[in-house]
């Protein structure tokens, strides 16, 4: 898979995993199982992006964001397992906790491959110049 379709697979693998989650669809019977294990791949595929975007010259500023974007799925993992777990009566924080980092991924993700994908297609080296103005319309 080349990085940017893996980048951009992060977005939707994200986008689904909250839909997952959704009221009516956690009558399904597998949900939490689905919801597990899609978790799991998005941690390793933080871990595949980092690493490819850390071997490519892109700006730091990207690559910055997909360490983000690891660290963030670690931190939805883990409150994932205490949500289930509830050590200290946490769960309503925890969930929220959880919400918010899921949404933060789904987020950054975007600005990581939109970033990523701008500069793969040169648009910060100044050989795609800005787009023509528009010739006012003709009375």
């Amino acid at each position: 898979m080349k990085l940017w379709q893996s980048l951009y697979a992060m977005i939707w693998l994200a986008f689904l995993e909250i839909l997952i989650v959704l009221d009516p669809i956690q009558d399904i019977k597998y949900s939490l199982f689905i919801h597990l294990f899609l978790g799991i791949g998005i941690v390793i595929l933080a871990i595949y992006n980092k690493k490819k975007l850390y071997e490519t010259d892109c700006p730091d500023r990207v690559k910055r964001i997909a360490g983000v974007i690891l660290t963030m799925s670690i931190i939805a993992g883990i409150t994932g397992i205490l949500i289930r777990w509830d050590p200290m009566d946490l769960g309503r924080l925890l969930h929220f906790l959880h919400v918010v980092v899921s949404l933060a991924i789904m987020a950054q993700s975007a600005s990581c491959a939109t970033g990523y994908d701008m500069w793969e297609e040169k648009e910060f080296s100044g050989k795609v110049g800005p787009p023509k103005p528009l010739e006012p319309p003709q009375p």
